[in-house]
């Protein structure tokens, strides 16, 4: 029976311990080994299983020999890709997957016979697109709940690595209870505990740093942060403009007729809306943390999913004025004159 070993994992963060919490926008590989024994030309594929798509094999490829053990590497960042699903276009959940993904290694012999099917570990995909100097990372998330200082104005996102329940959040010694489900949340927090302090719980090992600061205007746009989460913070609008892309000339009268209006208007079923938004940011690290904005995978005002056209792209020095402009484009798709 051939023997199986995973010689570098799709979840190894570096020299941090491993999670099973993995990005889906980032290179993700893995190699193996494979000690076959007796048998020659064998042959070996990873399988990936998830309970709602089905059940999907890629061929690995074979790097070296070296006597009866054979190494192979597979590359399974489009697959992981296509599994994490379309970007949410509502801001109740950050994902749709959220079953277990399991990831096998199945290994044949020269006629396609079965040799072994090994199960050898399980992931959860996310949205998230850390930096790769980030410290803790994904790992922080899974653990701590996130690998940053949140932002907030009431309304916070983050990752429960416990069960789904009843749990008791506490903020500098406020504590409520609330709803929690496995994996990503969105909560609002309880007018007691809009305060700034670390955000812990009752049922796991969460602990954040949490500062919040009143809604500076009436519009709450929320983004995807690198952590795979939703960022929530209000904006004031401060200018809207239509921009047509294209545009057709119809005739609305006969060119004789005395009465004509108009001879032609130009009707434009293809626009686009640049909105003009502006904040305070809480401090130059909250400012930063803006500016990644641009970086999203998704930003959602209004209902809508938006793609940033423009934003402040350096960190303040100032530390009193940390003013943020941030540009959001719409295709409305509507007819017009």
């Amino acid at each position: 029976m051939a023997t199986i070993t995973i010689t570098r994992s799709v979840t190894d963060q570096g020299a941090l311990v491993d999670v099973n919490l993995v990005s889906a926008f980032q290179r993700n590989s893995m190699e193996f080994t494979v000690e076959r024994g007796v048998l020659a030309d064998t042959y070996a594929t990873v399988k990936i299983t998830r309970a709602d798509y089905g059940i999907f094999e890629y061929r690995a490829i074979k790097t070296g020999t070296v006597g009866t053990t054979d190494s192979y590497i597979i590359d399974l960042s489009t697959v992981f890709t296509s599994l994490v699903g379309e970007f949410p276009t509502v801001i109740s959940s950050v994902s749709k997957l959220m079953s277990a993904i399991i990831i096998s290694v199945v290994v044949y012999d020269v006629d396609g016979g079965v040799v072994k099917d090994e199960e050898l570990e399980y992931i959860y995909l996310c949205f998230a697109y850390q930096d790769i100097s980030t410290i803790g990372g994904l790992n922080d998330v899974a653990i701590k709940g996130s690998s940053r200082t949140i932002y907030h104005n009431g309304k916070i996102g983050f990752y429960n690595s416990g069960t789904p329940s009843s749990t008791t959040l506490t903020i500098a010694g406020i504590a409520k209870s609330y709803t929690l489900g496995a994996f990503y949340n969105n909560i609002s927090l309880d007018a007691t505990q809009l305060i700034n302090g670390t955000l812990t719980s009752s049922a796991s090992a969460l602990s954040i740093p949490l500062y919040y600061k009143p809604p500076y205007g009436e519009h709450e746009i929320a983004w995807l942060n690198r952590d795979g989460a939703w960022s929530f913070w209000n904006f004031r609008q401060v200018s809207s403009e239509i921009k047509v892309k294209k545009s057709n000339e119809v005739a609305t009268y006969y060119p004789t007729n005395f009465q004509t209006i108009s001879k032609s208007r130009m009707i434009s079923a293809d626009k686009t809306v640049e909105y003009v938004f502006d904040t305070l940011a809480y401090n130059p690290e909250h400012f930063a943390q803006l500016c990644e904005i641009q970086e999203s995978l998704a930003v959602i005002w209004n209902n809508k999913l938006m793609s940033v056209s423009g934003c402040d792209s350096l960190t303040s020095v100032c530390k009193q004025n940390l003013r943020f402009t941030l540009k959001l484009e719409v295709d409305e798709n509507i007819a017009g004159y």
